[in-house]
């Protein structure tokens, strides 16, 4: 087993990751910089245990200030914000929406209070579930940029 922040506070910069190794800094600005990730995730054939048919790399319908395109810069939007924005649209009706580490603890809790009724219960556990299932998608997406930028060297 490797400890991937070790890898990336050894070897991995992105520009737009702040000098972070944090998943959650790392995943938006390896996707916007790995034709491999666009390739990947760009269409809906990502099946997973939460998710059927979903698209993970959705270009950003709106630039944000700074950015340009011929510098590099990609625009595309960040998992979590994707994630975000399709629980609120159906899957689960944003109640259950779980899209960083406060909420997640947030929603265990909630899970282990035995406080919500059966229907609460189902649309927390499945935002925790997603949340969770992208958390380690994230890991996997950082991984294949890493290997998809050696293959281009």
């Amino acid at each position: 087993m490797v400890d991937l922040m070790a890898v990336a506070n050894k070897g991995y910069y992105v520009q737009g990751s702040g000098g972070s190794t944090s998943i959650k800094r790392l995943l938006l600005p390896s996707l916007r910089f790995s034709p491999l990730l666009r390739d990947l995730y760009s269409s809906p054939t990502y099946t997973g245990s939460n998710f059927t048919d979903f698209t993970w790399w959705q270009p950003e319908p709106e630039p944000e200030s700074g950015w340009q395109d011929g510098s590099g810069w990609v625009r595309v939007r960040d998992p979590y914000n994707v994630l975000t924005q399709a629980d609120a649209g159906g899957a689960g009706g944003g109640g259950g929406t779980v899209a960083d580490g406060g909420a997640a603890v947030a929603a265990y809790q909630a899970l282990q209070s035995g406080s919500l009724s059966p229907q609460q219960r189902e649309v927390v556990q499945s935002g925790l579930l997603r949340y969770c299932e992208l958390d380690t998608l994230a890991m996997v997406m950082i991984v294949q940029a890493w290997q998809g930028f050696l293959a281009r060297e």
